[in-house]
């Protein structure tokens, strides 16, 4: 498992690492999104991603709501890093990453009062489709494991000490992410990437 950690914080370092010569060469630019898809089960999803540069973005993610289905209600926050591997205007195309998620869920299943915390980390892949009017269409997947999982019953004193590590509900520590978000970009990562008839040309800055 320390491995595993290890191997997460040393792959996102040497990405940022890797970029970091060109960062000063771009203007940060924001992606606000949301998943409506989710909110048929009652969710809520929004996010923001923070373009770093051309091949860099970080997207913090909040959900919470539930109860349309099931008696429910949870709590959640992910957070992808991505790198971009071939991108076009700029933090768009196929990118892959890591990705660190925590879900705190209660469920009221008749007399059952039961909560659950999770931690999980892991790595992710997608493709993202950004128009020339600034819409944003992205598609994510990731796969990874849970670090940290506990559950206990909110009204029986001292059942919080009841933790488990590396477990989650029977699926042998896995966890899965997915994420299929629409929004809209402020600003352009670059300023000398202009369209031209549906095609990109790369222009000099005029001094």
């Amino acid at each position: 498992m320390k491995n595993f950690a290890l191997l997460l914080i040393l792959g996102l370092g040497l990405t940022i690492n890797s970029q970091s010569l060109i960062a000063q060469d771009y203007k940060p630019v924001i992606e606000v999104k949301a998943a409506p898809l989710k909110a048929v089960f009652g969710i809520m999803n929004v996010g923001a991603e923070f373009v770093i540069n051309e091949r860099i973005g970080i997207e913090p993610i909040l959900d919470f709501g539930g109860g349309v289905i099931f008696d429910n209600r949870k709590i959640g926050t992910r957070t992808f890093g991505k790198f971009y591997i071939d991108p076009k205007v700029g933090a768009d195309r196929l990118y892959f990453g890591t990705y660190m998620k925590y879900r705190y869920t209660r469920n009221w299943l008749g007399f059952t009062d039961e909560s659950q915390s999770k931690l999980a980390l892991g790595f992710i892949f997608g493709y993202k489709y950004v128009a020339k009017s600034g819409f944003v269409f992205d598609a994510g997947y990731g796969l990874g494991r849970v670090v940290a999982a506990r559950t206990w019953n909110p009204n029986i004193p001292g059942s919080q000490n009841a933790s488990t590590t590396n477990q989650s509900s029977g699926t042998l520590g896995l966890d899965a992410v997915a994420q299929l978000s629409i929004g809209y970009r402020f600003g352009t990562v670059n300023d000398t990437i202009e369209f031209d008839s549906g095609k990109l040309n790369r222009k000099l800055k005029e001094f």
